[in-house]
C-alpha cells in the first residue's frame, strides 16, 4: 500500500477515535447534568414539601366557600364569615395552643354550622351549610408582616350551598383572623405567640421580606414547588 494511503488511513483512524472520544465525553457531561438536576430537583422538593409541612402543622386556618361569584353570593359568604368569628371569638382569643384551638373547634362544629345557617334563613336564603375541620389548600397569603407559603394546612371549611364560588380565608390559630388586613405590623401580642409556637427559621421563613436573600429564596422554592405540584 502506498504511503500516502497509509498516512490517510491513520488520519482517517484518528479522526474516528477522537470524535468517538468527543462523543463518550459528551454522553458523561450528559449524564453528570442530569444526575446534578435530578438530585437538585430532589432536594428542592424534600426540602420545599418539608418546611411547607412543618410549618402548616403549628396553623389552623379559616376556610369560607361561598356558593357562586355572584354579588348576593359573595356578601352572604362574608356575613357568615363575621357571624362565625364574632360567635367564635371567646374561645379563639383565651386559646393559648393549637391543640385547645382545635378541641373548641371540634367540640363546636354543630353550633358553627347553626350559626350560618342562622345568617343565611335572616337573608332569606335556604342554602344548606357543610362544616369540617379536615386539610385545605392555600394561596400564599399575607398578614401584616408576615406571609403563609401556599400548601396544604388544617382549617376550618364552612361550604355554602354549592360552594362554587371565590373564597376566603385567615388564620384561627394563632387568632390572627382579628388583624386589619391594612396593618403593616402584626400586633406584639400576636409577634409573642408566633415567637413561642415557632422555631426560629420558621419565623424567618415567615418574615422572609425582611430577612437574607437565602431566606427570600427558600420562600420562594416552597412557592413554586407548591404552584408546581401542590
Amino acid at each position: 500500500m502506498k504511503d500516502w494511503k497509509r498516512r490517510l488511513l491513520r488520519t482517517l483512524d484518528r479522526l474516528y477515535m477522537f470524535l468517538r472520544e468527543r462523543k463518550r465525553n459528551v454522553w458523561i457531561a450528559a449524564l453528570i447534568c442530569g444526575s446534578t438536576v435530578f438530585v437538585l430537583g430532589t432536594a428542592i422538593a424534600c426540602y420545599a414539601k418539608s418546611a411547607q409541612s412543618e410549618l402548616a402543622s403549628q396553623f389552623i386556618r379559616f376556610h369560607v366557600l361561598a356558593n357562586s361569584d355572584t354579588d348576593e353570593d359573595q356578601a352572604l359568604k362574608l356575613k357568615v364569615r363575621d357571624a362565625v368569628l364574632e360567635d367564635m371569638r371567646e374561645y379563639l382569643e383565651s386559646s393559648t395552643s393549637l391543640q385547645e384551638t382545635r378541641e373548641s373547634l371540634e367540640q363546636n362544629l354543630s353550633r358553627i354550622r347553626q350559626v350560618a345557617l342562622s345568617v343565611l334563613r335572616q337573608e332569606g336564603c335556604g342554602y344548606d351549610v357543610t362544616v369540617s375541620l379536615e386539610p385545605s389548600q392555600f394561596p400564599t397569603k399575607r398578614y401584616g408582616n408576615i406571609s403563609l407559603p401556599a400548601g396544604s394546612y388544617e382549617a376550618l371549611r364552612i361550604q355554602i350551598g354549592e360552594a362554587r364560588g371565590h373564597n376566603w380565608w385567615c388564620v384561627m390559630f394563632p387568632p390572627l383572623c382579628f388583624v386589619e388586613e391594612s396593618e403593616d405590623q402584626l400586633p406584639q401580642e400576636e409577634e409573642e405567640q408566633l415567637d413561642e409556637i415557632l422555631t426560629e427559621d420558621q419565623n424567618k421563613l415567615i418574615h422572609y421580606e425582611e430577612e437574607s436573600w437565602s431566606v427570600k429564596i427558600k420562600f420562594k422554592l416552597i412557592e413554586w414547588w407548591q404552584e408546581l405540584f401542590g
